[in-house]
């Protein structure tokens, strides 16, 4: 039978710690935890040199979710010596839910905002983070398959202009001299029978099946 537990993994050279949840069979499977953050600190200092204590069990997995949404709140990961990067219920082992579940009010992020180390912390694991080619792929037959409704693309117009607003100089200049170099490299048309496209020489991948040229009218 499945057991539902809330723990804490100590790092015993520094006394950083870790809370999650975790699925097991056995109370004694010598899990860890898989936070980012922890993993990184195991690798570095060996597994020797951390602890796990369970803080408690249950027989539900739902159970066990909403006991560590209460411990790992924002005001817990402000704490320097705390390994999570999200608040409790983020993260964790597959759960089931029905659509609209973490819709609005439903949502555990509802009414909160990331404290600044959280955002820090998302901003570095997601830096250096790339695409497969055949991600971009799928992304990219996703997004031309979809025709945005007034509603959304009015949406993202405002988004859009909200984050031009707030560029700092330093980010302006930035971004004008990556465009003013990219605009220096020639452009060239290429098409798959269907759709044609510009595309810059050494900076974007020519799709599979594409050929250089203008689509045929």
């Amino acid at each position: 039978m499945s057991i539902y537990l809330v723990y804490k993994t100590t790092n015993l050279t520094n006394g950083k710690y870790y809370i999650g949840k975790h699925k097991c069979q056995s109370l004694d499977d010598g899990y860890l935890g898989s936070g980012t953050l922890l993993k990184k600190a195991i690798a570095k200092y060996g597994r020797k040199n951390f602890r796990r204590e369970i803080l408690k069990t249950f027989p539900t997995e739902q159970q066990s979710f909403e006991y560590e949404q209460t411990i790992v709140t924002e005001a817990l990961m402000d704490d320097p010596n705390c390994y999570n990067m999200r608040t409790g219920g983020d993260g964790g082992f597959t759960r089931k839910l029905p659509p609209g579940a973490h819709d609005g009010e439903n949502n555990p992020m509802w009414g909160k905002k990331h404290s600044e180390k959280t955002k820090r912390l998302l901003r570095e694991k997601a830096t250096g983070r790339t695409h497969s080619a055949e991600t971009r792929k799928k992304l990219g037959d996703l997004s031309r398959g979809h025709i945005k409704s007034p509603q959304e693309r009015a949406k993202r117009r405002a988004s859009l202009t909200k984050y031009a607003n707030n560029r700092t100089p330093e980010h302006k200049a930035a971004l004008k001299a990556v465009l003013t170099e990219r605009n220096k490299r020639p452009k060239k048309w290429f098409n798959n029978g269907v759709e044609e496209r510009l595309i810059v020489d050494n900076l974007h991948e020519v799709p599979a099946g594409w050929v250089r040229g203008r689509a045929p009218r």
